[in-house]
């Protein structure tokens, strides 16, 4: 793993957004946290009309790495991390607490793992949640970006890059 910084292994993955606002956001809390790649799947509306562009600025600015995709499908074929993590409310059917060891395992011995957000309402399609695996952070019901932004610092955190 030598030269990979662990912000460069840790890649958020914002689903299904609608709201510009929110999708800025999101990006922004990524960044800021340090992560060098952010990615958006299935951006719609206003999201895709005014959102993506405006990431490309922001992303081109921070020399930073923006990937712009259709579905979530793609992020796997793409990027293919050794895990995926659905991050969803724990009222979600199936869904677990995340295991920050298997997080911290994973990204130590170089491997990539993406975390994915449902940027809008409802939540992720069973379909979607069968692409990785449901987990929760909090035990409290967030919206996905101060989910986003709990979770990248938590998995840094965990693993001494904070």
């Amino acid at each position: 793993m030598v030269g990979v910084m662990f912000e460069e292994l840790i890649v958020p993955v914002f689903h299904g957004v609608h709201s510009m606002q929110r999708l800025v956001e999101a990006a922004r809390a990524s960044y800021g946290l340090g992560l060098k790649t952010f990615v958006a799947s299935r951006a719609m509306g206003a999201a895709a009309q005014q959102g993506i562009p405006e990431l490309h600025r922001l992303a081109y600015k921070l020399e930073k790495n923006l990937l712009v995709l259709r579905d979530l499908p793609d992020v796997v074929e793409l990027l293919s991390p050794k895990k995926l993590y659905m991050v969803v409310p724990p009222s979600v059917p199936n869904s677990n607490r995340i295991n920050w060891g298997e997080v911290v395992e994973t990204v130590k011995s170089g491997e990539m793992v993406a975390f994915a957000f449902s940027g809008g309402e409802p939540n992720f399609s069973k379909k979607e949640l069968e692409l990785g695996e449901a987990v929760y952070v909090v035990e409290k019901p967030l919206e996905s970006v101060g989910l986003l932004a709990i979770t990248i610092y938590e998995a840094l955190k965990q693993l001494g890059s904070l």
